[in-house]
């Protein structure tokens, strides 16, 4: 039995929805997501197709990468020395299978222009219509091969925020602390991490790549955490201080924790990330802080995770998506604030049928790491 049927079955009536013969999904060397929705395995080749009907599935990569073991959902592989080699195999097998008239395009927002014009000029009189949007509102609620996979990656997140931990010491670099996580996820099994990080107080206003800058005593050390396995991408947020917490730092982070508590409290299907995103903003508007709810201080309220670490739905207060089980997202209400800087907090959780599952377990508290 094929341990993606469930989601094979999702893709076959998104292709009646659309009415649609099949569904091409593309991946580039920047994003993959789409494409290992259809296929999924690692692809390590920088470009790839999958053209997915009832009748087939096939998976085309540049050579040398085109003989990796085809998943479950993919009946053959097709492997060319160039991307437009492997865009002309797409297009001949399209038009060798008489596959039409309308294809779904999925993931065409990424795709270079010469390369579809190489599928078109091969596959004949064959329509791709837009399925980018369609795909990506049916991946947000997550099946059971997904959520084992996100499960395991959870657990990954909880073990690499207590590796930062023990990195974060005075004296030491930015960029030494993330080598020492990177390296330790990828040695528990992590395919991937993103990673940011701030140090600092009142002088800090975001997280960015890891900096030279040196740590020291009473500052705020901030992360998110995102390693990925089986293709999935698991977040965690969590602010440490270096030495015993400050007052104002003490403060700071209690109306964090009460705001990421307020989502957590509310998340159930049923209700829209914009009532979300206004539980948060409200802890901070009941203390005098609502001017940092903007956009100025702040980017989301949270977000989806899955096969890309920042998926829809976006967590914001015009955003009126309304929450299904299933759905895998985290609530962090990071942003800025004038107590002690930049501070974030939150946890990656599944909507479940009466509320939501918090999926790291990780210690949802002030960290205080060594002095």
């Amino acid at each position: 039995m094929n341990r993606y049927a469930e989601r094979l079955g999702r893709l076959y009536a998104l292709m009646d929805e659309e009415q649609v013969a099949g569904l091409l999904f593309y991946g580039s060397q920047f994003r993959k997501d789409y494409l290992r929705y259809a296929a999924p395995v690692p692809t390590p080749s920088a470009y790839g197709f999958c053209l997915l009907t009832r009748e087939s599935g096939h998976l085309f990569l540049e050579e040398p990468w085109h003989e990796i073991d085809p998943p479950e959902t993919v009946q053959a592989t097709h492997g060319a020395r160039s991307p437009r080699g492997v865009s002309h195999l797409v297009g001949g097998l399209i038009r060798k299978r008489g596959i039409g008239p309308r294809i779904g395009l999925v993931g065409g927002d990424i795709l270079e222009v010469g390369l579809m014009e190489e599928i078109q000029a091969v596959a004949g009189a064959v329509e791709f219509v837009p399925a980018t949007k369609e795909l990506a509102a049916m991946r947000m609620v997550k099946d059971s091969e997904e959520l084992a996979a996100i499960r395991g990656a959870a657990h990954l997140a909880d073990e690499g925020y207590a590796a930062f931990v023990k990195a974060c010491r005075p004296g030491r670099k930015q960029f030494e602390i993330v080598a020492d996580v990177e390296g330790f996820l990828r040695t528990i099994g992590a395919e991937d991490n993103f990673m940011l990080i701030a140090s600092g107080g009142r002088d800090v206003y975001g997280m960015t790549p890891p900096s030279g800058r040196t740590l020291q005593r009473g500052d705020n050390v901030i992360t998110e955490l995102t390693p990925q396995l089986g293709g999935y991408y698991v977040q965690i947020c969590r602010s440490l201080t270096l030495g015993p917490p400050s007052p104002e730092q003490e403060r700071s982070f209690d109306i964090f924790k009460r705001a990421a508590d307020a989502a957590v409290a509310l998340i159930k299907p049923g209700v829209t990330v914009a009532e979300v995103a206004r539980a948060e903003n409200d802890v901070f508007r009941a203390e005098g802080f609502g001017e940092y709810c903007t956009e100025q201080y702040t980017r989301v309220r949270g977000h989806g995770v899955g096969l890309y670490p920042d998926e829809d739905p976006v967590v914001w207060e015009d955003v009126q998506t309304v929450l299904q089980e299933g759905m895998v997202l985290i609530a962090h209400p990071n942003t800025y604030l004038p107590l002690s800087g930049y501070m974030v907090f939150g946890d990656t959780l599944v909507v479940t049928r009466d509320g939501c599952e918090i999926l790291t377990r990780t210690e949802r508290k002030l960290f205080e790491a060594q002095g």
